[in-house]
């Protein structure tokens, strides 16, 4: 029985992409570099930020570029136009956490892009015990030594947890570990045919749909 559900964030409890683009546009402008269509920026999207831009705007200082993307967090992130938890999203989380699931988040973004999603008061906080990232972490994503400490921390087997993720690595990295894996489409990007490398036990195009697969097994 699933008794760990852990979640990836961006594209899966947050659908960020968009915003992000536009920012980083806003950035290169102010750079004097060219602004990038959404379908580049696509593919690159899902990597660690200065990774995507040393690829979208190989011109750019990309540390420099990265420092100012980041210094747009705050206004992004009081506005609600990223890193925020759909109405419907709160409900699916309340419902599993009402069903008796423990609830946690692992992505791979640094301490520093997770700060004030764990702050007492945040509304992710509310919803799940604790959220792991790439500085609490020993592995991170791909690795699927990651899911180790997690584990441990839960008290339960890898087969008593699932991961809720929308790239292929992250089904890579759940199911070398024993994990069931739930693929996310919601955003749009990928496809069940990109995940056909890895089992994938159940797709899901809203995290609505996840709960009766996690209640069912």
């Amino acid at each position: 029985m699933i008794k760990l559900v852990l979640f990836d964030l961006d594209d899966t409890l947050f659908l960020n992409e968009r915003s992000l683009w536009e920012t980083e546009n806003r950035i290169a402008m102010d750079l004097g570099l060219a602004p990038i269509p959404l379908e580049r920026h696509r593919l690159n999207w899902g990597k660690l930020t200065i990774e995507r831009v040393a690829q979208n705007f190989p011109a750019a200082d990309a540390d420099l570029f990265t420092k100012k993307v980041l210094a747009f967090y705050p206004e992004l992130i009081g506005s609600g136009d990223i890193d925020k938890v759909s109405d419907s999203d709160v409900k699916t989380l309340e419902i599993l956490k009402n069903s008796g699931k423990r609830l946690a988040v692992l992505t791979s973004r640094p301490a520093l892009q997770v700060g004030h999603l764990i702050e007492e008061n945040s509304q992710l906080k509310q919803l799940v015990e604790r959220v792991y990232h790439a500085d609490n972490l020993d592995h991170v994503k791909p690795d699927a030594k990651v899911f180790e400490r997690i584990l441990a921390d839960f008290g339960v087997t890898a087969g008593e947890a699932a991961y809720v993720g929308d790239l292929v690595s992250d089904a890579e990295c759940a199911k070398l570990a024993g994990l069931h894996f739930i693929a996310i489409l919601e955003n749009g990007l990928r496809t069940k045919e990109d995940f056909k490398s890895w089992q994938v036990d159940f797709f899901a195009n809203t995290l609505a749909e996840i709960v009766d697969y996690v209640l069912s097994n």
